[in-house]
């Protein structure tokens, strides 16, 4: 037979950049240089070990923590995408300011101009700011950023502190005018269109424009790629080289014409960390290469070459490492070509390996399933090198806590013996993280150990469980509290006597004696102040490949909030993991969710479900 749970719930490789980079790529990215972790190199370049946000993104390839999603007005490919402050993996700027791109246009002198332009925008808690300009001349940085906002001239558009969908504006609007004009008549031959944003003092902020157009009297279009479709400058603009200067980040607007290149593989390709390494690389013109790094693919300190010898031809470049006690792991070759700044870097992916000639390998892991466990849980581990391991953890593989750590470690023969203390440990997979204090890395074991609860043999199937509620009760129903005389809320009630503030009528659908009541968040005199998901649950034994047919009742009711009540079936036994934490959007649809409904502030009377319900 199979088990089904019935759930009830409520609640890269840089780009070689151009010889003339400003032809390739006529968006031209800037920003104050007090953001902390603004990226002076490629796009997917990590001169401290992570993946630093270069702040501007032509071909919607960075994934933000504001995880707006990455649509157009038009249905089109692309949009330009500016953001602040942080991108996976946990990067972000640590301090304020504004940047964007630009683009300059000949125009016909004393014509006014006239525009339209796309824009979207998404802020936290910080304030944030977002605007359209046209400056009358070429780019500089006092009109384009230190000019008082409040008066500047050149801005034409402006919205600030708000996160809005995707509107169009144009010359003719009438919102969100600029502090002293909203229309700009020329004195001269140049133009820059700038497209801004910005936040302070922190957190985050993002900015999108598509199709934007500036033209004189029916004139046509005088600006390039303003829907930024042009499919080949994306790499180029995504990789745009910066360089700081004067308080800014500016776009380098040339590099030399020979640029070097770089192909894997190296030799060696790996080497052990008991000793320093001599790595060459092969590729072209590699004389111009000034400095060479390995760089940790997982994030952690760069090794920076020494001892750089060219070979004949200059199509080899030897370089030393310092790889003795380096952290074991793949690590990313980089070589960077100068003049300062360095005009051109290109990256090796993963084309080196530090390895630890005493590696753990493990091959078992016993017992492999546990019931009701509880203190002095020993864990048999069977492998090599064990005898490095200087501690153990298990973690809970559904979000990562709890972490049991191990009361003690030692070796029987060639095998580890781990002891744990799991008591009230749930249910459910572990991982076992075996640590060492020396170079290498440790060794994870993902669902290395199971744990099960045994249901009870009389009693009640039904199984409560919840979130992390700040006051969610640990001791019987109508236990009150010691110190304030009130009965705490367990948020089940199976016999209908507790009496919640939104004091609906408890009664049941049927005129039966009792129904299954569940609530959050406070009853007279006591109050939870978490939020999150709960409910009970049952395994129940299945006929497999045969469908479910099913029917229920339910009523709900909320006050202010977002409330869900849904219906899970579970293909399997429970799970924290479909039960609460697999979120229900676009990027992760939870298919074991039959039947929702959402509240704000309402109710709903009992009613019928059953799998013929539209």
């Amino acid at each position: 037979m199979k088990r089904t749970t019935c759930v009830f719930m409520a609640l890269a490789v840089a780009l070689a950049a151009s010889p003339t980079l400003a032809e390739d790529c006529v968006w031209r990215p800037w920003a104050t240089a007090s953001w902390g972790k603004i990226n002076s190199g490629p796009d997917l370049y990590p001169p401290n070990g992570v993946y630093n946000p270069t702040n501007w993104d032509y071909s919607f390839s960075q994934t933000t923590i504001l995880n707006t999603p990455k649509t157009t007005p038009d249905s089109s490919a692309m949009a330009l995408h500016w953001f602040l402050d942080g991108q996976p993996p946990g990067t972000a700027s640590d301090g304020w300011g504004s940047g964007g791109v630009y683009q300059e246009i000949t125009v016909t002198p004393d014509v006014p101009l006239k525009y339209s332009f796309w824009w979207r925008g998404a802020e936290t808690t910080n304030t944030a700011w977002f605007e359209f300009m046209l400056i009358d001349g070429p780019f500089n940085t006092y009109d384009a950023d230190s000019r008082d906002g409040n008066t500047n001239p050149y801005i034409m558009r402006k919205r600030e502190n708000a996160t809005f969908a995707w509107e169009q504006l144009t010359d003719e609007s009438t919102v969100y005018g600029g502090p002293v004009q909203s229309v700009l008549t020329p004195t001269g031959n140049t133009v820059t269109v700038v497209l801004k944003a910005g936040r302070s003092p922190a957190g985050a902020m993002e900015a999108f424009f598509d199709t934007v157009q500036v033209w004189q009297e029916t004139g046509p279009n005088l600006v390039i790629n303003g829907g930024f479709e042009d499919t080949a400058t994306w790499p180029v603009c995504d990789d745009q080289l910066m360089y700081k200067e004067s308080g800014y980040w500016m776009a380098l607007s040339e590099c030399p014409g020979t640029q070097h290149t770089t192909a894997a593989p190296v030799s060696p390709s790996s080497h052990d960390n008991d000793s320093d390494a001599t790595v060459t690389i092969t590729g072209t013109d590699l004389h111009l290469v000034t400095q060479v790094r390995l760089v940790p693919v997982d994030g952690g300190t760069d090794l920076v070459g020494t001892n750089l010898v060219t070979g004949a031809g200059n199509t080899t470049l030897a370089a030393d490492f310092p790889t003795t006690g380096a952290p074991d792991g793949f690590y990313n070759v980089v070589t960077v070509q100068s003049p300062a700044p360095p005009c051109l870097v290109q990256t090796l992916p993963a084309a080196f390996e530090v390895t630890c000639p005493t590696a753990i390998t493990v091959t078992d892991v016993s017992p492999a399933e546990i019931v009701d466990p509880g203190f002095g849980v020993p864990l048999t581990v069977t492998g090599t090198n064990l005898d490095k391991v200087t501690g153990a953890s298990l973690v809970y593989g559904v979000k990562s806590s709890p972490v049991y750590t191990a009361g003690s470690v030692s070796m029987t023969g060639s095998d580890l013996l781990a002891g744990f203390d799991l008591t009230c440990a749930p249910a459910g997979s572990y991982d076992l993280v075996l640590n060492r204090s020396d170079a290498c890395r440790g060794k994870t074991v993902s669902q290395a150990l199971r744990v099960s609860k045994s249901l009870p043999s009389s009693g009640c199937l039904w199984r409560p469980w919840a979130a992390d509620w700040s006051q969610l009760n640990l001791s019987p129903d109508l236990d009150p509290d010691e110190n304030a005389e009130a009965f705490d809320a367990t948020n089940w009630d199976y016999t209908l006597s507790q009496h919640p503030t939104l004091g609906m009528t408890l009664d049941t659908p049927d005129s039966s004696t009792l129904a299954l009541h569940w609530f959050l968040d406070s009853q007279d005199g006591y109050a939870t102040a978490a939020l999150g998901s709960g409910g009970v649950f049952q395994e129940i034994e299945v006929q497999a490949e045969v469908p479910l047919e099913y029917s229920f009742y339910w009523k709900g009711k909320s006050s202010d909030g977002a409330s869900w009540f849904e219906f899970i079936l579970l293909d399997g036994p429970f799970s924290m993991q479909y039960a609460d934490q697999f979120q229900e959007d676009d990027s992760a649809n939870n298919p074991y969710i039959i039947r929702k409904r959402e509240l704000g502030n309402g109710s709903f009377a009992w009613e019928q479900i059953t799998d013929l319900s539209p």
